[in-house]
């Protein structure tokens, strides 16, 4: 999904700024333009292989229930990849993505499959997520209430359950 943030990013600045460049418009003290180029710059420096180029051409011929969603499909193609992680799974039928060799799971799941891989990584990595917050009034309990209301019940109760 970064790259589906990334490339709408860019297509909504392509369409503000015709004739100048992002970096052009940087130079203007423009805070908006200017905040947006270092979010990218950022991310793509972070998640190199995140940003994923010349899939435009896929897309018109992929076929899903809702066409907005074609580019996520190409840009998992162009990838290899084997995933598609959305909570969006209605318009991504797994039959139709098997003939590309992919699958769609919502985010529960991919983080379920994901804590399954390693436990104590797991377990780290959310303690680290707990320490790191900005709001550090919480405890790992609140947090995982915080996923539950944010959709990612099997993923806390397995964490929880690991704890």
């Amino acid at each position: 999904m970064l790259t589906s943030l990334l490339k709408t990013l860019k297509k909504h600045l392509k369409n503000l700024v015709n004739k100048f460049s992002l970096q052009n418009l940087c130079r203007y003290n423009n805070s908006y333009f200017l905040t947006i180029y270092n979010f990218e710059r950022s991310l793509t420096r972070k998640f190199p292989d995140a940003l994923i180029e010349n899939y435009e051409s896929l897309v018109d011929t992929l076929k899903l229930p809702d066409e907005k969603d074609r580019h996520v499909l190409a840009a998992a193609i162009k990838t290899n990849a084997n995933v598609i992680v959305t909570n969006n799974i209605k318009d991504f039928p797994n039959d139709y993505l098997s003939s590309f060799g992919l699958t769609a799971k919502t985010a529960d799941d991919f983080l379920t499959d994901t804590i399954d891989l390693n436990n104590n990584l797991a377990i780290e990595a959310f303690r680290a997520l707990v320490l790191n917050r900005t709001n550090s009034n919480l405890d790992e309990f609140e947090i995982l209430d915080r996923f539950r209301k944010n959709g990612l019940n099997d993923t806390a109760n397995y964490l929880h359950a690991l704890l």
